[in-house]
């Protein structure tokens, strides 16, 4: 009988189930509800898109996409840049900037086996969609014969009131404008890149 006794006071304790637990301090619960207010707060600023702020240059304003490009409006359109206008306002183009904002008609033209042939096309593109806005004639060339039937012009074609925009594969990344030609030439694809945005600034009358 004091065997079954002690059994059962053995088996009654080890089932009486679990422990409960302390209870938090005051000092405890005030970290708790400190961190739950810094994530909340984490949480909010991602959800309403305020990665970062406005950024202003020479009186325009620019948007970080969420892709970290630059955004500005102009002329009723957004146009999206890679380089914010500090980061190209150094590259240099003389008088190409006052033609590229004047001229009613210009050619865009490059060598159809061009290495940057792709990044320059999509150079012509953007730089057309702006120009066509603002009632400027641009029309692909290029500058011999190729499969698209496109027309064959050089440097040698350019006029003061028909400019042309040469692009091509360098060893240097530069603008250069001479007698109504403007060569933008690039030693890499990110150059182009860069000279995309610079000339798109110079249209826009971001960087004068």
């Amino acid at each position: 009988m004091k065997k079954h006794k002690k059994s059962r006071k053995r088996s009654e304790k080890q089932f009486s189930g679990p422990e409960k637990p302390k209870g938090l301090t005051k000092t405890a619960w005030m970290g708790i509800f400190i961190a739950a207010i810094m994530i909340l707060s984490v949480v909010g600023f991602m959800w309403n898109g305020n990665t970062a702020p406005d950024l202003d240059y020479n009186g325009h304003s620019f948007t970080l996409t969420q892709d970290r490009m630059f955004m500005m409006e102009h002329e009723g359109q957004n146009i999206v840049f890679y380089n914010h206008p500090s980061e190209v306002e150094h590259i240099s183009i003389g008088g190409a900037g006052d033609v590229l904002s004047d001229t009613r008609m210009m050619y865009s033209t490059l060598d159809p086996q061009d290495e940057y042939s792709e990044v320059i096309g999509a150079t012509q593109y953007d730089i057309k969609k702006v120009l066509d806005s603002e009632g400027t004639l641009f029309a692909y060339a290029f500058t011999e014969e190729n499969e698209y039937n496109k027309t064959i012009i050089t440097c040698s074609n350019a006029t003061a009131s028909v400019p042309v925009l040469y692009f091509r594969k360098s060893n240097l990344t530069n603008v250069s404008f001479d007698d109504g030609c403007i060569i933008a030439e690039a030693e890499s694809e990110y150059g182009m890149i860069m000279l995309r945005d610079r000339l798109l600034y110079a249209i826009t009358g971001v960087i004068e």
